[in-house]
């Protein structure tokens, strides 16, 4: 605020849909691409994803060394607050996308609970590098399907969460909408995630 003195905001925190027009909202980011009527989406950036488990989990269960293997683990799952998805695991192989079959043990809409949960040992989970690198330093969970980390040929990488800087098209062009999306970008593209 200290570049823009008369531009003020209010930060709405939710989970929930937001609808621009019934909130008054200018902006939203969210995570995939949202659809909607009059709709305007722009890129943001891709968050990388980890796959983890605790050294107590793996100690008991083994270590899976390709995706596939995940329906035989304790998959511990994102469901999406506002529509109810399960959040997918996919994957790139090769530069081809697919997701394994999973076995899904626990369904949370709170990351910070699955993150929880993971480190106690509950399960395998698939949590932005932003929560999961702090965890993976302390020893506290690992880093599964890194590159070069799999069997031979079986490398894969998570398919990293993308986001998405949202308007409604009639405030597309408001300059004050326009100068914070050019900010919020450019800060994006300085911040390591």
């Amino acid at each position: 605020s200290a570049h823009w003195p008369d531009v003020s905001v209010e930060l709405i925190l939710s989970d929930e849909r937001i609808d621009h027009i019934r909130d008054e909202v200018d902006i939203s980011i969210r995570f995939f691409r949202p659809s909607g009527a009059g709709l305007i989406t722009r890129k943001l950036c891709d968050v990388p994803i980890m796959i983890c488990a605790s050294p107590d989990y793996l100690a008991r269960r083994g270590t899976p060394r390709e995706p596939e293997d995940l329906k035989h683990h304790d998959c511990l799952l994102f469901r999406t607050p506002y529509d109810g998805r399960l959040l997918p695991w996919g994957f790139f192989r090769n530069g081809i996308r697919f997701e394994p079959d999973l076995h899904v043990s626990i369904i949370s809409n709170d990351i910070g609970a699955l993150g929880a949960m993971t480190v106690a040992g509950a399960g395998i989970s698939r949590l932005g590098a932003f929560l999961a690198r702090d965890l993976v330093a302390k020893g506290d969970v690992v880093a599964l399907f890194a590159s070069g980390s799999a069997a031979s040929g079986a490398e894969a990488d998570p398919e990293p969460l993308d986001f998405h800087i949202c308007v409604q098209d009639r405030q597309a062009m408001l300059p004050k909408v326009r100068l914070f999306i050019d900010h919020i970008v450019e800060e994006w593209k300085r911040r390591p995630i």
